[in-house]
């Protein structure tokens, strides 16, 4: 069920992404759900934290290199290789 919230997030960012052509936008759009739900669901408020620092870390970059090389094959290449690493996040 989590892993669906994140693809559904990831999807509405990129989207945003599009849009935009910003990398804070769409990073905040897929981070700040997850911390929510996560610092509800979870008890490890340290835990959490750092995780979501690591996981707003990773997208501002993914999301950053995508506004970086805006079309062609390294914009495929790091959407498909960086989607797949926000998600093992």
């Amino acid at each position: 069920m989590f892993l669906m919230v994140k693809v559904f997030l990831l999807l509405a960012a990129l989207s945003l992404h599009d849009v935009v052509a910003k990398p804070v936008p769409p990073t905040l759009l897929f981070v700040v759900p997850l911390s929510i739900i996560s610092f509800i669901s979870t008890a490890a408020i340290w835990h959490t934290l750092f995780l979501s620092l690591i996981l707003s870390l990773a997208a501002f970059v993914y999301f950053w290199l995508l506004s970086y090389f805006p079309s062609g094959g390294k914009y495929y290449a790091i959407m498909l290789l960086g989607g797949i690493g926000l998600m093992a996040i």
